[in-house]
């Protein structure tokens, strides 16, 4: 569980992921059997964190500004941009060109 590159392998490894999936979606996965995908569990130290690859997602730009027009103020896309953009660009010099 230690090489990220492998962690496919870990989604259908009953000993490690609980081998949950997502309801028939009407809007997503179209590109999957059942319209269903894989929801990663993991059952180990570390839990999800161990058999995720540590995935990393924005999230959607509509989301931000709903919660920034219910009042909370600074949340905007805009607003926190600048962070993710700040959290993305990496400062050790030898990942910097991969």
């Amino acid at each position: 569980m230690e090489t990220p590159a492998l962690y496919l392998s870990l989604l259908d490894d009953q000993s490690v992921s609980w081998q949950y999936e997502s309801e028939p979606q009407r809007n997503a996965f179209y590109a999957f059997r059942d319209r269903k995908t894989k929801l990663n569990m993991g059952k180990v130290l570390g839990g999800s964190s161990s058999v995720g690859a540590h995935d990393y997602v924005r999230g959607s730009r509509y989301d931000y500004d709903d919660w920034a027009a219910q009042g909370n103020k600074g949340w905007s896309y805009r607003d926190v941009l600048p962070f993710f953009l700040k959290s993305e660009g990496s400062r050790i010099e030898n990942l910097k060109n991969p």
